[in-house]
């Protein structure tokens, strides 16, 4: 469970501003074992059904919380078996769960725990709208006028952007009484924001990161898996994101000690890839290459 310690503001969109009390910071829980082949997973967003068997029909045995840690054991058909850390069992969809550095929650967390406290700064997060709306409590000082506030809020809200949520953001700076507004400020996008993990109906997604508007994602599949489901695998990958982005890089591999040792650091022999497909495509168009692992990026 991701410890409680990003400040979720309740607040209505009025002029007038209630606000929650903090959260009392928890400490981590211990690891779960996980099964043989098995891995770690997490919640990449708040009160997506966790159900009592594969498919939409299934029972929703509870919803997820932003960030919450999964043990998944089997993938069926783009449906995860997992195990919560309340030891709660059910099946949620592929594109509910993926790496950490998926999971807005978890970085926010970082970036309050880190980045924030050089600023001496309180940030709550509004909870109608997650990420793309803060607030901030600034330094006694920075109230001496409306410009100065502003100035503060933009440094804040770039290395907010960088690090937590890259889409437009609306900060909104209240007084030290937290329910009065004083100013706000809004920062266009930096980069592709919200974007999910895709559904793997095979194998699991192993990282995914975009950086100018420019998405790679390296997902390990069953060593089994043919060209012809390998390539429609990488064309429903692509297709799934649009005009959000302007480039995507699959890159598909086999899951065995090599492949993840690969997708680790880098490592492979010459005569031996563990990439089993290197599929990339932007608006010129696609092309892709078996048996071949790209530089690392």
């Amino acid at each position: 469970m991701i410890r409680k310690q990003i400040f979720i503001m309740v607040l209505m969109l009025m002029a007038a501003c209630t606000t929650a009390p903090p959260v009392k910071k928890e400490s981590a829980p211990e690891k779960m074992a996980l099964p043989a082949g098995g891995y770690r997973a997490f919640a990449v967003r708040e009160g997506a059904h966790i159900r009592n068997r594969p498919g939409t029909q299934g029972a929703v045995v509870r919803t997820t919380r932003d960030g919450e840690e999964f043990v998944v054991s089997e993938n069926k058909n783009g449906w995860l078996r997992i195990k919560t850390i309340d030891n709660k069992e059910g099946w949620i969809r592929s594109d509910f769960a993926g790496p950490e550095n998926l999971s807005y929650a978890r970085k926010s967390s970082a970036f309050l725990d880190g980045t924030l406290k050089k600023y001496n700064a309180e940030l709550f997060i509004d909870k109608k709208k997650p990420y793309r709306v803060i607030y901030l409590v600034l330094e006694s000082g920075y109230y001496k006028s409306v410009a100065q506030a502003a100035k503060r809020a933009r440094v804040i809200g770039r290395a907010y952007q960088k690090e937590v949520w890259p889409g437009r953001v609306e900060i909104r700076v209240m007084k030290a009484d937290k329910k009065t507004l004083f100013t706000r400020v809004t920062l266009p996008a930096i980069d592709a924001a919200g974007l999910k993990p895709p559904v793997l109906k095979q194998g699991r997604l192993y990282s995914m990161e975009v950086n100018n508007r420019k998405l790679y994602i390296q997902a390990l599949v069953p060593a089994s898996m043919n060209h012809k489901q390998l390539l429609a695998m990488a064309d429903d990958i692509a297709g799934s994101y649009g005009d959000a982005i302007r480039r995507v890089d699959i890159v598909l591999v086999a899951d065995t000690p090599a492949g993840l040792s690969w997708c680790q650091n880098g490592a492979t022999a010459a005569d031996n890839s563990p990439c089993m497909l290197y599929y990339f495509e932007d608006a010129q168009g696609s092309d892709y290459s078996f048996n071949r692992c790209p530089e690392k990026k």
